[in-house]
């Protein structure tokens, strides 16, 4: 969210105040300017350039009128002001940014949003280890976090539940955040390290797709990252597939190197979490041919490695929106659900089906003793109707 329009959802201004500022704000514009001229390729929009809304208000006389108003300077209602915006956008998990569509992750940041935040509050915050007193990332933790929109909001929710933990990651959009919003930045202070090596380019496209690093380089740097001292305790994954005969999938070649090498390192280095995270699109067996290559070359390799690490692995996930809105019906105060193997029967369509065949055998596969805990969670939504309505 822009400042301006923080200011005045916060009513910190009002409409008419907004508006004025708005017109100062675009003061370089010339109000004669004709349609045809203002075409012309000789116009050097660089001398239009917008003046910071900040400073635009503490210049301004609305300025002076907004600080009266708290019984604050200028400069204090800026510098206040400012630090409740930045805050706003950690607690909300918002990226602060702002970030082109013409790639794909750029338009898969703002795709499902609300389900990533839904996962990444569960991942940070939500007591589903221990009987119910440890969340599955702690204070203190060690975190790998690569490419991928999902990583991106787990790593908010991290910065804003989580004390003191240190971070790795080759994740283009939180390192972003990391350098534009201070708040996340406090939250990382005991160490922000960036993975390096091989932006992709998509010769098709001609751009980059997948925001992070790749290739050789990155992937020795993520298994040093996690092994050496301090060896990674969380290591968080997104995926672009995951079922449960074939494990995760990943987009391409650069991508499933990558994510090869992160979890053969994290097994190797018995990292306490490993936790893929998605969302039910990607648990659906009718879309695997969509979901590109699997990280296991064999259903066979993958069963294996799950039978011999399950009380390391987990995965993090959110459910159809019918299964959020029936579960809220019949528990109003149900946040995330450990999903039991129960048929939902009144569910009858064939996504959801799918959806729940798949998350009962990652239950059962999933299903550690003695606690009988499972590590198959469904980020179950907590508010209102007005956000059932935000999912898809």
């Amino acid at each position: 969210m822009q400042f301006g329009n923080f200011l005045l959802q916060r009513q910190k201004i009002n409409w008419e105040e907004y508006k004025k500022l708005l017109t100062e704000q675009h003061s370089h514009i010339s109000r004669s300017q004709t349609f045809n001229n203002f075409l012309d390729v000789s116009y050097d929009l660089s001398k239009r350039r917008l003046h910071p809304f900040g400073e635009v208000l503490r210049h301004h006389k609305i300025g002076q009128i907004a600080a009266d108003r708290f019984g604050q300077t200028v400069d204090e209602f800026l510098k206040t002001s400012v630090e409740e915006w930045w805050q706003w956008h950690l607690d909300s998990l918002e990226p602060l940014g702002i970030y082109s569509t013409a790639s794909r992750y750029g338009t898969q940041l703002y795709e499902r949003q609300l389900e990533k935040k839904l996962v990444g509050r569960l991942i940070a915050n939500s007591k589903v280890r221990a009987n119910g007193t440890a969340s599955i990332v702690r204070d203190g933790d060690n975190i790998v976090i690569p490419d991928g929109s999902s990583c991106t909001y787990a790593g908010l929710a991290i910065a804003s539940f989580r004390k003191n933990v240190r971070i790795t990651t080759s994740n283009d959009v939180l390192i972003r955040e990391m350098r534009d919003n201070p708040c996340v930045a406090r939250a990382f202070h005991r160490g922000f390290s960036i993975i390096g090596g091989d932006a992709d380019f998509d010769a098709n496209l001609q751009c980059t797709q997948h925001g992070g690093t790749f290739k050789t380089d990155a992937e020795k740097q993520f298994e040093r990252a996690i092994s050496h001292d301090p060896q990674a305790t969380v290591v968080i994954i997104s995926v672009n597939g995951l079922l449960p005969d074939d494990g995760p999938f990943s987009k391409d070649g650069d991508t499933y190197a990558v994510k090869k090498q992160i979890i053969d390192s994290a097994l190797e280095a018995n990292v306490r979490e490993i936790v893929f995270i998605a969302d039910y699109h990607k648990h659906l067996q009718n879309n695997r041919s969509n979901y590109g290559i699997p990280i296991y070359a064999t259903a066979k390799e993958w069963r294996s490695t799950i039978e011999k690490n399950y009380e390391r692995f987990s995965i993090a996930t959110s459910p159809p929106p019918a299964i959020h809105s029936h579960f809220k019906s019949i528990e109003p105060n149900i946040q995330d659900r450990d999903i039991i193997s129960t048929d939902i029967k009144e569910l009858k369509a064939p996504s959801i089906r799918d959806y729940v065949q798949a998350a009962k055998a990652f239950d059962s596969m999933l299903r550690s003793t003695p606690m009988n805990e499972s590590r198959f969670h469904e980020a179950i939504i907590d508010d209102n109707s007005e956000q059932l309505s935000q999912l898809n």
